[in-house]
């Protein structure tokens, strides 16, 4: 809450209401949060974070940076069971 209630201070609370099957995405900085979900319905989520390594954070136990290893474009089309040893 540190962090939010100093967000606050310069910055406005902006409510986006979404339909089912709506996508929003996120700035890696961005401080965001979801009521409850009070519909009879399940509410399905994804999380992926992509960070640039100077984006480091500030505490410890956070996120970490680990780099991404290139692959060719076509790399999903042949992906086999094996495929971590054909890229290492």
């Amino acid at each position: 809450m540190e962090f939010v209630e100093e967000a606050m201070k310069y910055h406005a609370l902006i409510n986006v209401e979404l339909e089912p099957g709506d996508v929003l995405f996120f700035h890696c900085n961005l401080l965001h949060k979801s009521n409850q979900n009070r519909s009879a319905e399940p509410r399905w989520s994804m999380i992926c974070a992509y960070n640039a390594i100077s984006n480091q954070s500030f505490r410890e136990n956070e996120a970490k940076y680990f780099p991404l290893n290139r692959v060719e474009d076509d790399a999903i089309l042949n992906w086999t069971p094996d495929f971590k040893t054909q890229v290492a």
